[in-house]
């Protein structure tokens, strides 16, 4: 079996396409090695080869279209015209031109595959009930059934599906080449390795909510969480982004200015501030050391944030979402927790759904209690508070949960490579 991919050979990259398999060669810009023994050979090329009608075409959209200006000598899209402006508008406004560019120069009757996980719902731009006039919406499924086109956006909701809206989507999942993206753009595995210093701690509070990206929800679950004045929560506000955008409005709420929403956070007496940088201390700088120079996730959070408290409070990317229509996606916020076998409660349920989908099918043992918070918020700070006085008896169940969900985790990784499985299962 043979795939030709249209991108630079990397020692990343490589793993990302071949974790798990066996008898691994590298030869120039060949890898070759066998897998449930089927022996694979991976062709790095910077031109499509259409020259054997077996051959799958790879193109994966983390390499392919990087969220920075980044010239990929092997892609070979980078030369048509429109490339680099599509770079430069950067996301969510490039997302249909990077359809319409794949779209018009490929030979969409050969085999592709597109690994389009990336971090983000590609469902959520649009409304649901926009979809059927909606012409991003209609080249996605094109793509999507026109190639073999694995996301990380999970079906999950028991009443509707992804194509009840209008298009049909086919979608694939490829999860641990997922987890392989998490490690390249956050460097999950620190969180693996830090399982085993957890473990080793006795956290000063039961619970941390830490959050990053400012959003209206989540500055209420600020003010409900801080309103309890209760000792053992711990409430951290990252303040990075804040000193970059003074004096600009929120992009993605720009009723909000983040000099406002500063402002709103000075005034909860138990939110704490993680700082970058201390004026009277230059050996505070974090940006000094290299916080985030090869990740866009900064690792102060492996010792300020995951040390302090034995539950986590998960806040993931798509909880403001209410109506839960649409696939969801986990990302680096859920895979650490689980790499670093970290107790957490969440505010949504929807990852408690992920998970049982694609890890492990185990309920969470407060999954109901979570789930009343999509439709009252204020049922985050109701359960907190009494988890909170039932601690001994309440965290046993999501230690165990963890465990459980962890080592299973754990198994996917060291034994299954999902994109291989899907192609090879297919075939």
């Amino acid at each position: 079996m043979i795939f030709n991919v249209y991108h630079e050979k990397t020692e990343q990259l490589v793993h990302y396409l071949t974790h798990n398999t066996e008898n691994r060669q590298e030869l120039g810009n060949l890898v070759r090695c066998t897998f449930k023994n089927h022996e694979l050979t991976f062709q790095f090329l910077s031109e499509p080869d259409y020259s054997n009608d077996n051959v799958y075409h790879i193109i994966i959209k983390m390499y392919a279209f990087p969220s920075q200006l980044h010239e990929d000598p092997y892609f070979f899209l980078n030369k048509v015209d429109e490339y680099r402006d599509i770079l430069e508008m950067g996301y969510p406004n490039n997302v249909e031109a990077e359809y319409d560019i794949i779209l018009n120069n490929i030979d969409l009757s050969k085999k592709w595959i597109l690994l389009w996980s990336y971090g983000e719902n590609v469902f959520s731009r649009v409304g649901f009930n926009e979809w059927y006039k909606n012409s991003q919406m209609q080249k996605l499924s094109i793509l999507t059934n026109k190639t073999n086109f694995f996301i990380d956006n999970i079906e999950c909701s028991d009443i509707y599906s992804v194509n009840d809206f209008g298009f049909n989507f086919n979608l694939k999942t490829a999860f641990t080449q997922d987890i392989y993206m998490w490690n390249v753009t956050a460097g999950v595995r620190w969180a693996y390795e830090f399982k085993n210093i957890f473990k080793n701690l006795i956290p000063e509070y039961q619970f941390c909510l830490a959050l990053r990206n400012p959003k209206p929800h989540r500055l209420e679950f600020f003010k409900q969480l801080d309103s309890l004045n209760n000792p053992h929560i711990y409430l951290s506000q990252y303040e990075l982004l804040f000193k970059q955008n003074s004096g600009k409005p929120i992009s993605t709420f720009p009723e909000l200015t983040w000099d406002g929403y500063r402002d709103e956070i000075n005034k909860l007496k138990n939110v704490h501030w993680n700082l970058i940088d201390d004026e009277n201390d230059d050996f505070a700088n974090l940006d000094a050391v290299g916080n985030r120079d090869i990740s866009r996730f900064e690792f102060d959070y492996y010792f300020r944030i995951l040390p302090r408290a034995k539950v986590q409070i998960l806040e993931e990317t798509m909880t403001l979402q209410q109506d839960y229509k649409i696939p969801q996606f986990l990302s680096e916020k859920t895979y650490i927790l689980l790499l670093a076998n970290v107790p957490f409660i969440s505010t949504h349920h929807y990852p408690f759904d992920v998970i049982k989908k694609i890890i492990l099918d185990i309920d969470y043992p407060y999954y109901d209690e979570i789930k009343e918070i999509d439709s009252s918020r204020t049922k985050l700070k109701e359960f907190v508070q009494k988890f909170s006085e039932n601690f001994d008896e309440m965290y046993p169940p999501i230690v165990e949960y963890t465990n459980k969900v962890h080592e299973a985790l754990l198994y996917k990784l060291k034994n299954n490579n999902s994109l291989l499985e899907s192609i090879i299962g297919n075939n």
